[in-house]
C-alpha cells in the first residue's frame, strides 16, 4: 500500500503528518544489522545482487534521548552527503537527526535535493520512509508507479517498496525524509539495476 497526500490546507495537513507520524513509529519493523555510516560519511550501499556489508561501530546507546531543536543556521552548516557510485543517483542529502549525532531515538530524518535531470535509483530498504515533499517538483516511483510531487506533498513509503526519486529539466525537488529507526546507518539501501530520469 502507498499513501500519496496532496493537501493545501495547513491545519489539515499538520494533522494528517501527525497521524503519518504517529503510525510509522508504531509499526514494528525487522532491522539487520548492516550499516550505512554517516556519521564518519563512509558510506555502504548494495545492489540486487549483493549482500549487505558489515561494519560494527560502538555508539554510546546508554545515554538518554533528549529534545532535539536545531535552528535554520544549524541545519544550513549541516555536511552534504552524497552516493560514492553515480549509478545510485546525483542526489544529495544532509543528516538531521541520528544517533549517536543527535540523542535520538526510534525515527532518524534528513533533507534531501535533487537536482534538474537529477534522480535517486530504484532501491529498496526493510524500514518504511516517509518524504515530505518542501518545495519543487519532480516524481517519485514506488512499485512501478509514477506519481508527480511538488511542494506540499507527503508519501509514505512501505518497507521493501521499489522507490526512486526523478527530476526533468528546470525541475529540482527538496523533501524531509523519516525512517522508523534511531540510526540513519542502520537503514541498508538495496539498489535495482540503475534508471536515469525520462520524462
Amino acid at each position: 500500500m502507498t499513501i500519496l497526500i496532496k493537501e493545501r490546507d495547513q491545519q489539515a495537513r499538520g494533522s494528517i503528518l501527525e497521524k503519518v507520524f504517529l503510525a510509522l513509529l508504531h509499526k514494528t519493523v525487522n532491522t539487520h544489522s548492516w550499516k550505512l555510516s554517516t556519521f564518519e560519511r563512509s558510506l555502504t550501499f548494495t545492489t540486487e545482487m549483493e549482500k549487505p556489508c558489515c561494519s560494527h561501530k560502538r555508539h554510546n546507546s546508554g545515554a538518554a534521548p533528549s529534545p532535539v531543536l536545531m535552528d535554520h543556521s544549524t541545519i544550513t552548516n549541516l555536511a552534504e552527503s552524497a552516493f560514492p557510485e553515480p549509478l545510485y543517483g546525483n542526489v544529495t542529502w544532509q543528516t538531521l537527526l541520528s544517533r549517536p549525532d543527535t540523542l535520538t531515538d526510534s525515527m532518524c530524518a534528513g533533507l534531501a535535493t535533487c537536482p534538474p535531470e537529477g534522480f535517486l535509483a530504484l532501491h529498496q530498504h526493510t524500514q518504511a520512509e516517509i518524504y515530505y515533499i518542501l518545495s519543487g517538483t519532480g516524481s517519485v516511483e514506488i512499485n512501478g508507479k509514477r506519481h508527480a510531487v511538488s511542494g506540499g506533498s507527503i508519501l509514505w513509503i512501505p518497507g521493501d517498496a521499489v522507490h526512486g526519486v526523478f527530476c526533468g529539466p528546470g525541475e529540482t525537488l527538496r523533501w524531509l525524509y523519516v525512517f522508523p529507526e534511531a540510526r540513519f546507518e542502520d537503514i541498508v539501501y538495496r539498489f535495482q539495476e540503475p534508471i536515469k530520469s525520462k520524462l
